[in-house]
């Protein structure tokens, strides 16, 4: 029967919105539970799969607190204003007024298709006057009481979009909307102080349920500084001093120099005449940098003296003043004092012009006298510091404050890193500022009882670095409400994240009259309990919101400090590895899958897809799955039509009087039941959904039950459908007798916790360590009455028949394995070259890791806390970090099987998985890996952005002993043999493959999916399986059977004969990387001078996978074996364009270098969507031996007129790639 999903959709859809099912009574408060999503912006392109994958699942979660009695608000409203709906009006002449109501008139009928729970009568849009009016009325209550002002102040603006930008909405130095690169201007801009409130904020995250990593984001944006504010007097100047915040005052003493904004005003004053044209030009150069391309740290450091000295207030030295564009006017002072010997950026600038080094902190375990290499910038000991010496340098800075404080020299101070919060935006689609301006009486406040302050609608919308309201003359000209001469409005518009800073508010009454929202519904209603939306909005919108509702709180609007109680984070679906976008071609409509599937099984796919806070990669692969998973419950529910009707079920029943199949489904809707509450209560939506197909496999036996066993069942499983499929779920719940909608009047059903505890058991029954079959047992069934189960089930039987039977290793109610005698495979002896730390074992695994092509990122038994062991192999390729235990266990012959298991299992299995849990928990304690020698080795990313995989190694079983891989309590841990890991090593044998592999395995066992196998196999029949699939692990709906000789079958298949003859080009690519790495070695290599850039290029290089070295392979060979083509890009699946050329033996390598790099130059520009560039370069083919190999990496996400100005002019002078990147010959 197929399932009529638009018949039914429609059905119900239409219930909802007659009956108004989903209004909520907020004058109920008993438990009542605000659930919102981020609303979103209504642009021409409608819902895009990530507006469903947020909204979807959120609706997901709400339902079912409603089901389970919560009182449950649900709205939804679109946040209009913006400038892509300006932009659309540029480019088209539509009005922004226009096409934003025809897009929010659009996305409405999209939202009631998609079946949500919300509350239409509360539906709210932010270009509406009756809401704007009330941005205006809080901008005023803040200027009332100084926290909205106005001044001129360098600002970030994006010559494309022709408007100021925040710094949060600036990203490597260009505009988050448009990339172009930004730019410096001064301005006279509004700004709300939200530094003001910059403890507060901090103080808030102790009262919050938000993600750790979001908090950490704030934090650091925040930046709370605690240290001192020291004075510096200018020298034979006793009018003027110099005031600088530090956090290390305990390094005064090696203060060397001081170092002002180049905008500071004192740099005017203490200039000497023969240095002002020399900070004259300096100064001018700066204002075309960004504060964030100013205080980059990998950019080269500039300054210029300014000829005046100032006195170091702890010692009376004389220092020579500099201004340096890493000093911000807008941080802290505008001054920073430079010790060269303790912190890297002066040190870096001291070194380059040759100002004084002194080293005031004696690092542990060095002499005073020792050269200066490096700055240290640790915990030592006070030197060359007067009374200060000796004294522990974290002591010391309290002694230090104190001493400066004694003296009048300084004070203690708490800094932030926090800016005022920038509003002002030169647009036209935005809340008009309430603001007259006035020559006499200045700025003056538009009367509140005049609000709103109307958008014009007749308005010239064409750039021109002015907001277009200036140019609306009925609009701008006003008379002075103080004076009544003439004036004129602001010309600017809100920064639309005003908009959406208390919009959470206005829900509960969007209609309110008297103020923002209604304060009594606010009391009761808020914080918003449930708040999901993307992480992206960490540090602009989420913050924004926090400084709002505390502000409001403060002039009484509001009881509570917090704006949302909890907040979640949904992941982001990517399209091939990529963010979807029109430019790249890689969006995915949900409407193909909705007019083809449905929007039940397109929700619930989306839930299945994996982890919710994680998201992933799109593939439809699986979403027939998902459709044959309805089918099969709408076919189940019409079978049973009104069995409820005719035979209601009690609340419970006795596990006693149930028939067997009776007390199986019994219990198993009842675990289920569990299981998905559990699951969906903390947005674990992939297991939940996964608990539900496992339920109904097991209701085959459903026939067999008496009638209100069946209507007991399906009630429970009906009210677990709704909130992942709501449509489905109502239809079911109506098809089993029940006239209203579940939603108008939900049951709660208690869980019979006499269920969830089993009387039998699933036992795996193995066979020399593989899986043949599982057989179910009483609980606690002895190992004889085990075995003879074991020995009489067919599947098991074919495997033992006519063998030696060993042994027989039993762990209670978990595992049966059966050793026999001719299945032993004896392992080949490895002999291998390598440091005599290793042991055999762990030189076999490291052998085949350097062979896998992980050379440059294997690391044989780094150290860990007190220089003891890690690991025994630690594989590190940013991101991926890859933790390996080897353990080399011969099992005992003590007589007993049962103690021979659990002996081994301690010392192979249950050792390594604590070495590696051991081994993450230390690694996400440091920021750089020590080496086996105690060397320093690569330096590591940050915790969050590193992804782990944990391999245990277990060598010496034999297959007799079985292997157990899975969650162990801190992760998932992969567990495979010797056999298992050369095949492994040697068929993924790049980085990417293997890492993809690991992942994807795990993806599958933890999304629950795995229990759907039967897998009477070994690691490489499973690595088949994943082969046979296109490299992945696929749900087909129901149970799936994999043998053990999958591997085996695999590689007589005609697919795997022709991969690996397909391989043999790829070498090409592989001894490449090795050529790069001796030339490296030998120095004959400039790709930089620091062994990170050369590891970055290296790793670019290696991270192809297999089947793209194939394709760059044979492009390379293509490319070498045509003499008239000097060079020719070539396009990787990996985001990367590589750049091939060959030069005559005759040229220097220096030419060839910088043409290399200008062809690189003009392939990022006239490439679209491409960040990264390689450039490889070597001779051509003259019969000759020997070659050099010269490499560019260009790493560009934008590129700045100049740069592309340089690219065209190549272009035009000396002919690359003239004849266009498309065509080959160039």
């Amino acid at each position: 029967m197929r399932y009529p999903f638009s018949e039914i959709e429609s059905k119900w859809q239409k219930f909802w919105e007659d009956n108004k099912t989903y209004r909520t009574d907020l004058t109920k408060t008993d438990k009542k539970l605000y659930t919102l999503v981020m609303f979103i912006y209504p642009s021409g392109a409608k819902l895009h799969i990530g507006h469903w994958y947020n909204y979807g699942p959120t609706d997901s979660w709400a339902r079912f607190k409603k089901l389970q009695g919560y009182n449950v608000f649900e709205p939804i409203g679109y946040d209009a204003f913006g400038l892509p709906a300006e932009g659309y009006a540029i480019k088209t002449g539509i009005h922004p007024q226009d096409s934003t109501l025809k897009n929010i008139e659009d996305i409405r009928e999209q939202l009631k298709k998609m079946g949500c729970m919300y509350d239409w009568d509360v539906e709210l849009m932010t270009c509406a006057p009756e809401y704007y009016k009330w941005n205006q009325w809080i901008f005023l209550q803040m200027f009332k009481r100084g926290l909205a002002y106005r001044k001129n102040a360098p600002v970030n603006w994006c010559p494309k979009d022709q408007t100021v930008l925040a710094n949060e909405q600036v990203i490597d130095g260009c505009c988050e909307r448009c990339g172009t690169q930004v730019i410096q201007r001064n301005l006279y801009q509004w700004f709300f102080k939200i530094t003001d409130y910059a403890e507060e904020l901090l103080e808030g995250h102790n009262i919050i349920d938000w993600p750790d990593e979001t908090i950490l984001k704030q934090k650091n944006w925040i930046g709370k500084s605690e240290g001192a504010e020291v004075i510096f007097k200018l020298a034979d100047n006793n009018d003027d001093e110099i005031k600088v915040f530090t956090t290390r005052p305990d390094t005064l003493f090696g203060v060397t120099y001081v170092v002002l904004a180049p905008e500071h005003p004192l740099v005017d004053k203490i200039t000497k005449p023969e240095f002002k044209a020399g900070v004259d030009n300096y100064r001018e150069s700066t204002k075309l940098l960004t504060e964030i391309e100013r205080t980059s740290t990998v950019k080269e450091k500039t300054g210029v003296p300014t000829g005046a000295f100032a006195i170091n207030p702890v010692n009376g030295e004389k220092i020579p003043v500099w201004i340096a564009d890493y000093a911000l006017i807008t941080y802290g002072t505008g001054c920073v004092m430079a010790v060269p010997a303790h912190d890297e950026r002066d040190f870096e600038f001291a070194a380059k012009f040759n100002l004084p080094i002194r080293k005031v902190i004696l690092q542990d375990g060095t002499n005073e006298k020792d050269e200066i290499k490096s700055a240290f910038t640790e915990v030592g000991t006070m030197i060359s510091s007067g009374k200060f010496n000796g004294i522990r340098s974290d002591d010391g800075i309290k002694q230090v404050i104190n001493y400066l404080e004694e003296n009048n020299l300084g004070k203690r101070k708490i800094n932030y890193r926090l800016r005022d919060w920038l509003i002002s935006r030169q647009r036209y689609w935005g809340t008009p500022i309430p603001i007259i301006h006035c020559t006499k009486c200045g700025e003056v406040p538009v009367d509140e009882n005049e609000l709103p302050v109307l958008l014009p609608y007749d308005v010239d919308f064409k750039l021109g670095g002015e907001s277009p309201l200036a140019r609306n003359e009925k609009y701008i000209n006003v008379k002075c409400p103080k004076c009544g001469t003439d004036a004129k409005r602001d010309p600017d518009t809100m920064d639309t994240f005003v908009d959406s800073s208390w919009y959470y508010l206005r829900f509960l009454d969007p209609k309110f009259s008297d103020a923002p929202f209604d304060k009594n519904l606010a009391d009761k209603w808020t914080p918003v309990d449930m708040y999901v939306g993307g992480k992206e909005h960490s540090v602009m919108h989420l913050l924004y919101a926090r400084f709002f509702h505390k502000f409001l709180r403060d002039i009484g609007l509001v009881n509570s400090d917090e704006p949302f109680a909890k907040l979640v984070h949904q992941g982001v679906i990517t399209k091939d590895g990529a963010k979807m976008s029109k430019s790249r071609g890689n969006v995915v409509n949900p409407n193909d899958f909705i007019i083809k599937y449905g929007t039940d099984v397109f929700r619930m796919y989306l839930m299945f897809m994996g982890p919710y806070d994680q998201g992933g990669d799109w593939s439809d692969k699986g979403i027939s799955g998902v459709e044959r998973f309805v089918m099969r419950s709408y076919e189940l529910f019409n079978e049973y039509k009104n069995v409820n009707n005719n035979y209601p079920a009690a609340d419970n029943y006795y596990l006693s009087s149930l028939s067997d199949n009776e007390k199986k489904v019994y219990r198993k809707v009842n675990q289920t039941l569990n299981k998905f509450n559990e699951e969906i209560e903390h947005f674990r939506f992939n297991t939940a959904i996964a608990s539900l197909m496992e339920l109904i496999n097991e209701l085959k036996i459903l026939e067999s039950c008496s009638k209100e066993i069946q209507s007991y069942v399906l009630l429970r499983f009906a009210s677990m459908l709704a909130p992942v499929a709501p449509h489905l779920g109502e239809e079911c719940w109506q098809l089993v007798g029940n006239e209203k909608s579940i939603f108008e009047k939900p049951i709660v059903f208690a869980i019979d916790k006499e269920a969830l505890i089993e009387d039998t058991v699933n036992i795996a029954v193995q066979v020399n360590g593989k899986l043949r079959a599982t057989i179910e047992m009483p609980l606690n069934a002895s190992a004889e009455e085990t075995g003879s189960a074991a020995m009489t089930d067919n599947r098991v039987k074919k495997f033992i028949e006519g063998k030696n039977i060993v042994k027989g290793i039993f762990v209670k109610n978990k595992i049966l394995n059966i050793v026999v005698k001719d299945q032993i495979i004896v392992n080949e002896k490895v002999s291998v070259e390598i440091k005599p730390t290793l042991t055999r074992t762990e030189k076999y695994v490291f052998e085949l890791a350097k062979n896998s092509f992980l050379s440059l990122w294997s690391y044989p038994i780094p150290r860990g806390k007190n220089n003891n062991e890690l690991c025994d192999i630690l594989i590190y390729c940013e991101p991926d970090i890859i933790i390996i235990s080897v353990k080399e266990i011969v099992p005992t012959e003590s007589g007993d099987i049962n103690i021979d298991w659990q002996r081994w299992k301690k010392a192979a299995l249950d050792k390594s998985f604590n070495q590696i849990y051991g081994a993450e928990r230390y690694l996400n304690s440091i920021d750089q890996l020590t080496l086996f020698d105690g060397s320093l080795g690569p330096k590591l990313p940050e915790p969050q952005y590193r992804k782990y995989h944990r391999v245990a190694i277990a060598i010496g079983g034999e297959e007799k002993m079985p292997l157990l891989w899975g969650d162990m309590g801190k992760g998932f841990i992969h567990v495979f043999d010797d056999k298992s890991t050369s095949i492994l090593l040697k068929e993924l044998d790049t980085i990417t493959d293997f890492t993809k592999y690991l992942s994807k395995k795990e993806e599958f066992y933890t999304s629950g999916n795995f229990n759907k196998l039967i897998f009477n196999g070994g690691e490489e029949d499973l690595l088949a399986y994943y082969f046979s699939n296109s490299e992945e692990f696929i749900d087909k709906g129901s149970l799936t059977i994999l043998d053990g000789n999958l591997w085996d079958d695999y590689k007589k298949s005609e697919a795997y004969k022709t991969w690996t003859k397909e391989i043999i080009v790829s070498l090409i690519w592989d001894n490449l990387i090795e050529r790069l790495i001796e030339d490296f070695k030998s120095n004959k290599l400039e790709i930089g001078a620091e062994y990170e850039n050369f590891e970055l290029v290296v790793r670019k290089l290696a991270r192809e996978s297999r089947y793209d070295r194939i394709l760059l392979a044979k492009a390379f060979l293509d490319f070498i074996s045509s003499p008239d083509i000097r060079a020719r890009p070539v396009s990787s699946y990996s985001g990367i364009v590589y750049v091939f050329m060959t030069a005559n033996r005759n040229e220097s390598r220096e030419d060839r270098r910088l043409e290399l790099a200008g062809r690189c130059l003009i392939v990022r520009k006239n490439t679209q969507n491409i960040n990264t560039v390689i450039g490889i370069a070597t001779e051509k083919q003259d019969g000759k031996k020997g070659y050099s190999i010269d490499v560019v990496y260009l790493y560009k996400p934008t590129l700045s007129d100049k740069e592309k100005m340089q690219a065209d002019e190549f272009v035009e002078k000396y002919g690359w790639f003239k004849n266009s990147l498309n065509k080959k010959n160039s």
